[in-house]
């Protein structure tokens, strides 16, 4: 994505219930992508993550526990698959 000179603001979002509890660290950057590393600094800022509630989430491996909603549709029958 071409830019024009000048002084820009990014922001970015962190969907509530996307991260494990924990200690997070901010790193930030900026780059041509493929070309060169204009700065990056490490550890910018940092946050904690607190559960409001107490799920599942502890136990799961990762840093990501999103809460996602499932549809569940049936597709037929358990005695289909059995019918030959």
């Amino acid at each position: 994505m071409d830019r024009l000179e000048g002084t820009y603001t990014s922001r970015c979002e962190i969907p509530a219930k996307l991260l494990k509890e924990g200690q997070y660290w901010v790193t930030v950057s900026a780059a041509i992508p493929n070309v060169k590393v204009n700065f990056q600094v490490e550890s910018v800022v940092g946050f904690w993550v607190e559960s409001a509630d107490d799920t599942l989430e502890r136990n799961r491996a990762g840093v990501v526990a999103p809460e996602l909603s499932w549809v569940i549709d049936s597709t037929g029958s358990s005695d289909s698959f059995m019918r030959s």
